[in-house]
């Protein structure tokens, strides 16, 4: 049976824990402090798998955003679109140390033809973001975690890094 997802976005704090271990260090240590701006732009992969290409930029109401698009076959698919939070070196909101993205796939009830309303949405598959910057390249750190129980495949982590366009 061929099921439909939508895209729901979640954000959540917690979740950066498990991908952090790769800020960049804190603006005291004497390294440049990063800042939105410098995120933004078009971001390339020169591998030929995982995820592609990321656009990052500001909307008019200044959050982040980011576009996201893997490397499908045989064309390049495009993964969402996402209001990343951003995370600063200290709790006074200095500079931009990294982006995070948390989106949850869940079921459609257009799974269930014969009788929608039987079928309620669930969610299945939990992807996090984490986006920071190492000399001059975007770092992209990715979990995807399957949710549901009769899922048997295991949770997994990947990192990519991203050249400017």
């Amino acid at each position: 049976m061929k099921v439909r997802a939508r895209l729901v976005t979640l954000a959540g704090v917690a979740a950066a824990s498990l991908l952090l271990t790769a800020v960049p260090a804190s603006a005291d240590s004497g390294t440049s402090v990063t800042y939105m701006r410098d995120f933004v732009g078009t971001w390339v992969n020169p591998d030929t798998d995982g995820y592609s290409t990321v656009k990052i930029w500001r909307d008019d109401r200044g959050r982040a955003r980011v576009k996201i698009w893997g490397a499908c076959v045989p064309t390049e698919c495009l993964i969402g679109t996402f209001t990343a939070e951003k995370f600063h070196f200290d709790t006074k909101g200095t500079g931009t140390a990294a982006l995070q993205v948390v989106h949850t796939m869940v079921t459609s009830s257009a799974t269930n033809t014969s009788n929608p309303e039987l079928d309620t949405p669930e969610p299945w598959k939990r992807n996090l973001f984490l986006f920071t910057l190492e000399s001059g390249m975007l770092v992209l750190q990715s979990t995807e975690t399957f949710l549901r129980d009769d899922d048997d495949r295991k949770p997994y982590y990947e990192q990519e890094f991203l050249q400017r366009k």
